[in-house]
């Protein structure tokens, strides 16, 4: 097996530091001390001001170092030098370069390159550049540390990777003080050359590194970004943090509103969908760091909980009902084996409370056997609060004893400080996760829940579209083609039935009438009950202007609505263009419920659909979920799950139940048109009526925009489909067909 092309960045045989220097406290001096500190290959030094540095020889230039073989040169050396220094690099035959130097910018200035000089000297050299403004590279395999931090950093098998230097110190700061171990940390700067995704594609086969924490704060090739984190999340947990502040908001092209769309909603979608999990607090990020380290993993939700009393439980409890985790009832069987060990004054539910002389060592000890014995529980959590009545340490002890070789996750809260240092301690030396509130804990069983949901999303790879009934691609590009000619960016609504139709979407009969009387004749010819609906490429919301009318039952009411419909939209929008009216059947189920779907396009990740409660409410409620096309049947319902109009598609009252596989057949055929039609810009239904029976779309809007030709298929996506087009069928010696 051929190595990683970061191999020789990542663990070098031998190093060049280019700008090293006697010079106490300057960066070439700090560089030079952590390298000497434990790195265990070969060290060169290059500086034109030394001859030797430490009684090592010190080169004036790179290119002046003696022929040999070197991995990895780190320079830190003035701007306006940095092109020499790469260029020379080249010429040695050395691969990569950590760039630590800064105040290399967008432009050139004051003798400094602009980064795009940088760049391109560097693809001409033929070196992989990380930074510039990298804060370097520490793993403690090989002892290297090409960073200016002074902490001790323990042997782990957990990887830190950040743009962020400020924010590496501190993750090192706290792991120094609780002893938590890396096996790498990378603060790698401007993403040049080297991104986050090469760095995520070597730590993902990286046999040093069993989980990753990732920091970031912009996605910059959403589909090599997603297309890595999966590679890496497939093989080792992964957990991510994001700064927010360049999500931004963007109205939508079809209300041209105040409504807006956050960006920050999208990525959540898509590194959910990548399988990793994401954290929005420093002790999120903590707890989170904590619980990898121990190597903890959960195939389910169920949490058992012990505690040595009952403020300490709620406390749990409440954080638990908070995060949705479940706390679940304990069986009668449960409930008797554990009557067979504890006092008589435990409190006989989940979570258990040992109170009264039920909370000693032995108590924990058995009561913890017991709970991970259990196949009714995924994970154990032991709360103790300082007693002078026991011995904090010895209780330790007993659920050290309890839990060993166990695989479920066993997370321990010693509360307090100095009284229950020793009991910390042991925890670590047991590798158990210890935590110093309930509350930190259970966010870290969370973290272990969400990562086992979305490992499951992770596993799914759709088909772009169905097996089954395929839709009408020719007949919806020529819709698409025909709007373009005329200039129509906003398709009409019976354009936008069309398209809907010939992906299979049932939708409510609807025609255009330009007169009062063509609209008697299709009333007369669809049958009453009809709706009237306002089309106007210049108002989207046409209830705002009195342009909807339900409910129109016969010939003289018809001619009624009409003239009035006009004439208010005229009123209150005169510049307004109106171009017909559309009579449509009226769709009105006792038992419907009004729903959306809506596909717009992210500016990172392209197509993302949008589900959630519908009709003239919807922009209130705001009640939605997101999720990054293409869809099956798993992702749509758990499109479904994440809105609150979910529990309303149940039974409940006298509402018999929503038919929600019909929904879920809507979902993905609008997955197929975000796959095969990248034209399609935004698409909104709004309202889509579901009832016991049937999905029908009400009203629709499409807005299509120019694409550039694909040299490759479903370029537009941020997740590819599953590749149909490698399929291929073949014929065994006995006539089978596989």
């Amino acid at each position: 097996m051929s190595e990683h092309y970061l191999k020789s960045l990542f663990d070098p045989s031998s190093v060049v530091l280019v700008g090293a220097s006697r010079r106490e406290d300057s960066p070439g001096r700090v560089l030079l001390e952590r390298l000497q500190q434990g790195f265990t290959g070969q060290l060169h030094l290059v500086n034109p001001h030394y001859s030797d540095i430490d009684g090592h020889v010190c080169h004036k230039k790179v290119s002046r170092l003696p022929d040999g073989d070197y991995d990895l040169a780190v320079v830190v050396t003035p701007g306006h030098t940095v092109l020499s220094v790469i260029r020379e690099c080249g010429q040695k035959g050395i691969g990569h370069v950590l760039l630590l130097t800064r105040g290399i910018g967008r432009v050139a200035r004051d003798g400094r390159p602009s980064k795009r000089e940088v760049y391109a000297c560097a693809r001409e050299a033929g070196v992989r550049v990380m930074g510039p403004r990298a804060a370097g590279i520490i793993r403690t395999g090989s002892g290297l540390n090409a960073t200016y931090a002074d902490n001790r950093v323990y042997d782990g098998k957990l990887a830190l990777v950040a743009k962020s230097s400020t924010l590496c110190s501190a993750v090192l700061d706290w792991a120094e003080l609780n002893q938590v171990g890396f096996s790498s940390v990378v603060s790698y700067g401007t993403e040049l050359d080297i991104n986050i995704a090469d760095i995520l594609d070597f730590l993902a086969d990286d046999f040093q590194t069993r989980s990753i924490i990732l920091h970031m704060d912009e996605v910059v090739d959403s589909r090599r970004f997603l297309s890595a984190v999966r590679a890496a999340s497939s093989r080792k947990p992964v957990v991510i943090m994001k700064s927010a502040h360049d999500a931004g908001s963007y109205c939508d092209a079809i209300a041209k509103s105040t409504e807006v769309r956050k960006m920050d909603d999208v990525f959540h979608a898509a590194i959910s969908r990548a399988g990793l999990v994401r954290v929005y607090t420093f002790s999120n990020l903590f707890a989170a760091a904590r619980t990898l380290s121990n190597n903890l993993r959960t195939h389910g939700s169920r949490l058992a909980i012990i505690a040595n009393g009952r403020g300490p439980a709620m406390m749990a409890t409440d954080r638990c009902r908070h995060l949705n985790i479940s706390v679940p009832a304990l069986s009668d069987e449960l409930t008797e084996e554990l009557d067979k060990y504890l006092h008589v004054s435990w409190s006989r539910k989940n979570p258990v409370v040992m109170t009264d002389g039920c909370d000693t060592p032995e108590h924990v000890e058995r009561a913890a056997k017991v709970l991970l014995a259990s196949r009714e529980v995924d994970a154990l959590l032991v709360v103790y609060a300082p007693d002078p009545r026991t011995d904090p340490l010895e209780a330790a002890e007993a659920l050290a004893k309890a839990s060993k070789g166990k695989r479920k996750p066993v997370l321990a809260v010693w509360m307090g400080e100095s009284s229950v240092e020793a009991s910390r301690k042991l925890f670590i030396e047991h590798a158990i996760a210890d935590y110093r509130t309930p509350e930190a804990a259970v966010d870290a069983f969370s973290f272990l829940t969400t990562y086992h949901r979305n490992q499951q999303l992770l596993l799914q790879i759709p088909y772009p579209l169905s097996k089954n009934k395929r839709p009408d691609l020719d007949a919806a590009r020529k819709i698409i083609r025909g709007n373009w000619i005329n200039q129509h960016v906003v398709l009409s609504q019976i354009d936008s039935r069309l398209l809907l139709e010939a992906f299979h979407i049932d939708c409510a009969e609807s025609w255009r009438a330009s007169s009062e009387d063509e609209a008697v004749n299709i009333a007369d010819g669809i049958g009453y009950p009809v709706v009237l609906k306002l089309e106007s490429p210049n108002i989207t919301y046409k209830s705002d202007v009195g342009g909807v009318r339900l409910d129109v039952s016969n010939d003289a009411q018809l001619r009624a609505e009409y003239r009035d419909m006009l004439e208010t939209a005229a009123r209150l929008r005169p510049e307004a263009e109106v171009s017909g009216v559309i009579v449509s059947k009226m769709h009105a189920p006792r038992n419907g419920r009004e729903l959306m779907i809506r596909m717009i396009n992210d500016p990172a990740f392209g197509p993302v659909i949008s589900f959630g409660s519908g009709g003239t409410r919807s922009p209130v409620l705001r009640d939605r979920a997101i999720q990054l096309p293409p869809l099956n049947r798993y992702l749509a319902n758990d499109l479904i799950d994440k809105t609150l109009v979910s529990m309303l598609l149940d039974q409940y009252r006298n509402m018999p139940a929503a038919n929600r596989d019909k929904l879920v057949d809507v979902l993905m055929r609008v997955s197929e048109i975000a796959c095969e039609l990248p034209e399609i810009f935004e698409m909104s239904i709004n309202p889509l009526i579901l009832d016991t029976e049937q999905a029908v779309v009400t009203d629709v809007k499409v807005v299509i925009q120019k694409v550039r030709p694909q040299t490759r298929s479903y370029q537009h996506l941020a997740i590819h489909p599953y590749p149909v087009e490698w399929v291929r069928t073949v014929a065994l010696k006995d006539d089978r067909q596989v």
